[in-house]
């Protein structure tokens, strides 16, 4: 029987990556215009953190929640960028590691549902990519 350990509970900082795009126009041809990436946005992010952590196999669940009072990406939009931020954070390991995002009625105005929602991520060595 595994015995999991609460390791954190509380809220937890993550930083985001968007991408600005542009219409640009060739000078000699300005009908041929084309949307391009040009400039990469930074930008913090919060959610609620509760980590659970089983040390004897170096396994562990993140569950994430959205908090009302994020500025940033939610937990959804920012998933791959907040999961490998977690595993350096917490230093485990991606594979032995569960995802979950979670949403109360308090995450979003208006909203009377609450949520919890596995996510799962291809990892090129500790770094996940879209889920």
């Amino acid at each position: 029987m595994s015995i999991y350990k609460e390791a954190a509970h509380g809220t937890f900082v993550y930083t985001t990556k968007s991408l600005a795009y542009g219409i640009f126009a060739d000078v000699l041809q300005p009908n041929m215009q084309e949307i391009r990436p040009f400039q990469t946005i930074r930008s913090q992010a919060r959610c609620h953190l509760q980590v659970l952590v089983q040390s004897t196999l170096r396994r562990a669940a993140f569950i994430a929640t959205e908090i009302n009072e994020n500025p940033g990406q939610s937990i959804t939009n920012a998933a791959e960028e907040l999961a490998t931020q977690l595993v350096a954070a917490f230093n485990l390991e991606p594979e032995q590691t569960r995802f979950i995002e979670h949403y109360t009625p308090a995450s979003y105005e208006g909203s009377d549902d609450t949520s919890y929602e596995e996510v799962t991520f291809p990892w090129q060595g500790r770094q996940a990519r879209n889920p």
